[in-house]
């Protein structure tokens, strides 16, 4: 699991559309299930994506949170992949929107 997208501790424009994404890659090229899930500043979680499927276990996966994205609030998110036999979690990142005057 690599380049998130956005960088942990970005500034973000307000979006109720926000993309996440992640670059993820099987040594064995297995297919992989990949799933999303987003946190609130109290570790809450407030949504979570249905597995999304890589075809030979090499891309970048996308998901888009929904929710109001409120300005000055940061936001988590983490990534678990399953491969059929491991289960990996990435780091946790975040994002916080920007107040636009």
């Amino acid at each position: 699991i690599s380049n998130p997208y956005p960088a942990s501790g970005s500034y973000v424009v307000p979006n109720t559309n926000q993309k996440c994404s992640v670059y993820v890659s099987d040594k064995d090229g297995d297919k992989i299930a990949v799933k999303f899930i987003f946190f609130n500043e109290t570790q809450k979680e407030l949504s979570s994506s249905q597995d999304l499927l890589i075809i030979n276990g090499n891309g970048t996966a996308e998901c888009i949170y929904h929710n109001d994205a409120h300005p000055n609030v940061d936001y988590y998110w983490q990534v678990t992949v399953f491969d059929g036999t491991t289960m990996v979690s990435s780091p946790i990142y975040s994002f916080k929107p920007l107040a636009i005057p």
